[in-house]
């Protein structure tokens, strides 16, 4: 069988939802047409008793636009715009009796079977046209499902005149097979529906609940800031003598001493510009706003406020009330969104406030309380204001008594704000750290549930479409055969016509068409792993919330083996370190095992989801240090934390690391030939490129991907016996020590395409391609399925198992290795050269404080780019990085960049420190210039 022909391979993708509804629609539509083909047996016994009355009814009856055996156009669901012609035949026998077309009432259809008994040929002149050439069409058709239905409501036509002697034959010989075929089948297919839509809901559920739980976490991180920041000792202010004016509020305004002048009488002209838009409102002067705000106060139901503040009106309102009024008298055309604006432009422009602290300058339209404000009533009343005006006036004594109600205003609002604040953050956060690993735990067993039910469940509903389309194929076949051996009065046209269906129907040949057309219409892909549902466009991947630990990251932003180990090979300086200690693992532990037989084997997802969830634990029962020290020492931690799941791996057996190693391939962010490469190097595989053209191509990846491949290339050639690069191992970063780029050498350059077709196979269920685990599309774009060019892939592995093809990216791999050492050693010299001697930065003298708590004559922070000008664009990413933890929050890391900025750090180049976004930073320098103490 081809190896895109099974339903466990090829109904995957990568939002998971839209393959198993595809699938699920298949076996509705195959169930529909079981039941289809029953209704046509039905007819036929009802024939029996009906003779040619309910024949010619079935005629035009049985074969809808609907009908499952229409030819599917993908796309539609159950309405094609079909044949018509069965529709025309039945509309011309209706016109040869005189009879509308449109009159298929029992009473009409007994009228036509009156004309039919008196005419024995009904399809005479023009009727004996169409029906000749319907069936010379119905020949000229490929055997398949249709043209075998079809061809029975042909013979529903000719067989309008047979006896009803055919019923019991029918009856034992075709129907009873078929009701027991549908009596078995149909109910598991019912439940497997039910099952699968209830996996499909459970997954998206616990998605979003990681999701939410990740948000409230980080969320809660930052409340848990702001109250230290704001509750931390006042080591830093300067306590000076204070009066009670001192703390008055600064937007409160003294009262002048005298009274203004009388231009100056009303600053409420000068406050708005005419004409004011208030969202969907337009007015024209103060006049009209002020009769708006009028309407409005005296419109609005309004409550007591339960504690009333001073200065503020203690009349308040709900948003519903707002909408309400709003709608009952048409101020204006009312929706949400036109409501929200309008409240929103009262707001602000200060007309209107909010009562909640957090929601004070936004509005909603339901769930929240608002008043007018002051502004609002002086606007109301602003036409006698203008004839009568007033002014604010108070002698020198009233002066005290407004900083008394300012201060008690002040002192209040601050005890509000304290207590709001105040609550148990860690408890709280550590509250939400267990319910994210939980939620993150049933989110991967909801989708493992959902892989392994789906391999199960596919295997049987390809099991009952083959059985399905050979009940059909035999029912017809049976029928036709009755058919045959009961009529007496058409024994050489019924002959012909049982003919047909028992040498071009009833074949294994029309099974597997049949097949294949099934595979064709309704297949969507192989299996393209996805961690979102489709609705969502982030990846909840992070196997801690806490240290931001992700083990499915791209190739170029995992943690490298020159990060661990800076005395390793250049070879292997950019490689993964996970991927390089397993497959080492794997390398040391292979004994009497089959390697080959391994690596070709299907995946095991039940193994896999063992050994990730030992490893996502591992991860979660990590104990990192305070907040502080985990967002300086971030890659000291995940150093420990890779070390630890390396042991773990450790244990595990050769089957369970190299099953781990391809799934987790599979599971990266971006493959190891970046996505962004896909089209491109298909687009030149189908050119037939030669070798030094491919080199070209693939000397543009990035090192740590370049590596990654020639990595994994070079252990697949180990385990097949195929031609290996001498010296891959041999250069060395020495410390500048020269190497012979010119040493490698090949064996030979003959490869073994049994092997690459051996990669690439997909026979058996759950293979994956190779090709396919190191090189995939975008996501995005074959999001509903994708079904991969396999012998594209084949072409293209065989180049990229050629040994001069890999000798070659070595050499390039080398030379940019190489150039980024020196590169790195220059900067080094560089930097020794410019900064002599490096001192503690002074203690004493007079500073002026900065936001952030520095001073001016103290060390500079090293600026986020590199001086070396080695700032690049991140290569080859397809989706934004995961969001930063709070940890990295510029309040916290001011913190952090202060206590650093008073010690000296001194790194080493090959240390290579990444930012959060993949770019190399240089360690940061205090310089000391000339002349300073």
């Amino acid at each position: 069988m081809d190896m895109l022909k099974r339903f466990a391979n090829i109904y995957w993708s990568a939002d998971n939802r839209t393959g198993i509804e595809q699938l699920l629609y298949q076996t509705l539509r195959s169930i529909q047409q079981l039941h289809e083909v029953r209704e046509l047996v039905i007819s036929y016994v009802t024939y029996c008793d009906q003779r040619d009355l309910q024949l010619t009814k079935m005629a035009v009856e049985l074969f809808p636009l609907e009908s499952g055996f229409r030819p599917y156009v993908k796309g539609e669901k159950l309405v094609h715009q079909g044949n018509t012609a069965l529709k025309k035949l039945g509309e011309s026998i209706l016109m040869a009796t005189g009879y509308e077309s449109a009159d298929t009432s029992i009473e009409g259809i007994k009228r036509l079977s009156g004309y039919l008994n008196e005419n024995q040929n009904p399809f005479s002149s023009s009727d004996s046209t169409l029906l000749e050439s319907l069936t010379n069409a119905s020949n000229n058709n490929t055997s398949s499902l249709t043209s075998s239905f079809e061809s029975h409501i042909q013979n529903l036509l000719a067989e309008a005149q047979a006896a009803r002697r055919l019923r019991r034959a029918i009856e034992k010989e075709v129907m009873e097979n078929l009701n027991n075929f549908i009596r078995h089948n149909e109910p598991q297919l019912r439940r497997i529906i039910q099952e699968f839509q209830d996996l499909l809901a459970n997954y998206e559920s616990t998605y979003f609940e990681a999701d939410s739980l990740r948000s409230k976490y980080d969320e809660t991180r930052r409340q848990k800031e702001f109250y230290e920041q704001k509750n931390s000792p006042p080591d830093l202010i300067t306590t000076t003598s204070t009066t009670p004016s001192d703390f008055v509020d600064d937007s409160i305004e003294e009262v002048p001493s005298e009274p203004p002048s009388p231009l100056e009488s009303n600053p409420l002209d000068k406050q708005f510009t005419f004409p004011l838009r208030l969202g969907p409102v337009v007015l024209k002067d103060m006049s009209e706003l002020a009769n708006l705000i009028d309407r409005l106060d005296k419109l609005l139901p309004t409550t007591k406020r339960t504690i009333p503040i001073p200065s503020y009106r203690n009349l308040i309102f709900k948003s519903e009330d707002l909408v309400n009024v709003i709608t009952s008298n048409r101020l204006f055309d009312p929706s949400r969104a036109r409501i929200e604006r309008f409240g929103q432009a009262l707001i602000d422009l200060k007309l209107m406030s909010g009562t909640g602290f957090m929601t004070a300058k936004h509005f909603k339209a339901d769930n929240l309380w608002y008043e007018l404000s002051n502004l609002a009533l002086q606007v109301v009343h602003h036409e006698d204001q203008k004839l009568h005006p007033t002014y604010l006036y108070s002698a020198d004594g009233s002066q005290a008594s407004v900083n008394e109600v300012a201060l008690k205003l002040s002192g209040m609002f601050k005890n509000v704000k304290a207590n709001w604040l105040k609550g148990d953050y860690n408890q709280k956060l550590e509250e939400l750290e267990e319910q994210y690993r939980n939620a993150y735990l049933e989110f991967q067993d909801a989708k493992h549930l959902l892989d392994s039910k789906f391999f199960r469940r596919a295997i049987d509903i390809e099991g009952f479409e083959k059985l399905k389309i050979e009940t059909i194929h035999h029912a017809f076949t049976k029928l036709a055969e009755v058919l045959y051996k009961s009529s007496q009065d058409s024994t050489t046209r019924l002959k012909e016509f049982a003919r047909d269906f028992i040498t071009k129907y009833d074949d294994p040949n029309t099974f597997q068409l049949d097949y294949n057309k099934l595979i064709e219409d309704f297949s969507v892909g192989i299996y393209f792993p996805s961690l979102q549902p489709i609705k969502s466009r982030l990846y909840v991947n992070a196997q801690d919330v806490k240290t931001g630990f992700n083990l499915f990251k791209d190739i170029p932003l995992q943690l490298l083996c020159s990060q661990m180990n800076h005395q390793i090979s250049s070879t292997f300086a950019s490689t993964p370190y996970l991927m390089y200690k397993v497959i080492r693992l794997i390398e040391s532990k292979k004994g009497s095992e089959d390697l080959r037989e391994i690596w070709t084997r299907s995946l095991d997802f039940r193994q896999y989801w063992s050994v990730k969830d030992e490893l996502i634990r591992a991860v979660g029962e990590f104990d990192p240090l305070s907040v502080a020290e985990l967002a300086s020492s971030e890659l000291e931690i995940h150093k420990n934390i890779m070390e630890n799941l390396i042991e773990l791996l450790n244990g595990k057996t050769l089957e369970e690391l190299i099953n781990f190693v391809r799934n987790w391939l599979l599971e990266i962010n971006d493959t190891i030939i970046p996505c962004m490469m896909f089209e491109l190097l298909i687009s030149h595989i189908k050119l037939d490129i030669d070798t030094e053209d491919l080199v070209k191509l693939l000397s543009s990846l990035p090192r740590s991907n370049m590596s990654s491949l020639l990595f994994i290339l070079e252990h697949i050639c180990r385990v097949f016996k195929l031609d290996e690069i001498e010296d891959f191992e041999s250069f060395r970063d020495g410390g500048g020590r020269e190497e012979e780029e010119g040493k490698v050498e090949t064996k030979s350059n003959v490869l073994d395409e049994l092997v690459v077709s051996e990669l690439n196979s997909m026979e058996a269920i759950g293979s994956i391609p190779f090709v396919h685990l190191i090189l995939r599309p975008i996501p995005s774009k074959n999001s509903k399925g994708f079904k991969p060019p396999l012998e594209l892939y084949n072409l293209l592995l065989s180049k990229l198992l050629d040994v001069q093809l890999r000798s070659k990216l070595l050499k390039v791999l080398w030379s940019h290795e190489k150039s980024y050492l020196m590169k790195k050693e220059a900067e080094k010299i560089s930097i020794q050269k410019t900064v002599p001697t490096l001192a503690p930065p002074p203690q004493n003298g007079s500073v002026t404080p900065t936001r952030n708590g520095s001073s001016h004559n103290g060390y500079l922070l090293p600026s986020p780019r590199p001086p070396s000008g080695e700032f690049s664009l991140r290569p080859f990413r397809t989706r934004t990085t995961p969001l930063p933890s709070p940890s990295s929050s510029p309040r916290l890391k001011t913190k952090i960049e202060q206590s650093a900025s008073q010690q000296t750090v001194k790194e080493s180049p090959s240390d290579r420190v990444r930012s959060a976004s993949g770019t190399f930073l240089p360690p940061p320098i205090n310089i000391l210039f000339e002349g300073e103490d």
